[in-house]
């Protein structure tokens, strides 16, 4: 996407003098002044009054500044949201569990993870244990907990249970 258009009347704007705007951008006056009036005849208004010294923004100019920061601004917040997602700071995921283990096992290990991931919304589906890998095949779910055959005394500590997590390919 290019931005391009925004950031120069900005900072046209910012610094009310095309030279300095111009400097500041890395381009050459004249190659700045045609870009301004290329927008300008791309909206169809006049954004700045260049009458005056310091040059002005028209009333279209006040809009165009005002809904061009939004623009930015809004494009900033997107990009920071999908690099957040992509460091899986920020997302979702949807867990599989029965009602039975969803009493026990959730409240022990839903605090520690949304201490290391406070981005990531979790959300359970109740689901009986014979239908949970079901569920992760299709897509239902992205995360399965099934009980492993356990023996002995791990019944008697729900923290000491063991379970796999079962992802889909």
């Amino acid at each position: 996407m290019d931005f391009k258009q925004y950031q120069y009347v900005l900072k046209v704007a910012e610094l009310q003098n095309m030279t300095k705007a111009a400097n500041e951008l890395y381009v050459s006056q004249p190659a700045l002044s045609h870009y301004i009036a290329k927008v300008e005849d791309e909206i169809g208004a006049v954004l700045f009054n260049r009458n005056t010294t310091p040059i002005s923004l028209t009333t279209a100019g006040e809009r165009y500044v005002e809904t061009a920061r939004m623009i930015l601004s809004l494009n900033d917040r997107l990009r920071h949201d999908i690099s957040d997602i992509n460091d899986q700071k920020k997302g979702r995921v949807i867990v599989g569990i029965s009602h039975a283990r969803a009493s026990f096992f959730l409240p022990y290990v839903l605090p520690q993870f949304q201490c290391q991931y406070p981005g990531i919304e979790v959300q359970t589906v109740e689901v009986r244990s014979d239908k949970i890998e079901e569920y992760v095949s299709k897509g239902k779910c992205d995360i399965g907990v099934l009980p492993l055959p356990l023996t002995g005394n791990f019944w008697s500590n729900p923290a000491h249970y063991t379970y796999r997590l079962l992802l889909p390919e």
